[in-house]
């Protein structure tokens, strides 16, 4: 979609509704903040996830490992260990991922209500 079908598109919008072309630019502008604030939580919710799973992994192994052996000589290079913990993460990191998309648009609707209502009708209206 072009910038300027989609200008035509909210000028029209706003005219149908009987509100200023303003008052839909500022509702905009005003729901970005807040989606930037969504988008980086749901950043931090992957990373965190993704390092605390990291962390309990390794040790669970480690632990694992040194009881099997009875041995304090483990290096973090073990295949033993490194490839168990890069499928948990890779698991892990599709998890958090879907998660995230699955949320990203619910979270929109309920920080930005107005910019998401505008914009489905936007979305209506282009194909």
């Amino acid at each position: 979609m072009e910038n300027k079908e989609l200008a035509n598109v909210v000028v029209q919008l706003a005219d149908k509704l009987g509100m200023a072309v303003s008052e839909v630019t500022k509702i905009f502008i005003d729901a970005q903040q807040k989606l930037a604030i969504v988008d980086i939580v749901l950043m931090l919710f992957v990373t965190i996830t993704m390092i605390s799973v990291s962390l309990f992994t390794l040790k669970y192994l480690y632990k694992k490992k040194k009881e099997e052996e009875h041995s304090y000589k483990i290096s973090v290079t073990n295949e033993d260990i490194l490839m168990p913990t890069l499928l948990v993460l890779i698991v892990t990191m599709l998890i958090c991922a879907m998660i995230s998309l699955a949320l990203t648009n619910a979270l929109y609707r309920l920080v930005a209500p107005e910019y998401m209502g505008i914009k489905d009708m936007v979305s209506t209206f282009i194909p």
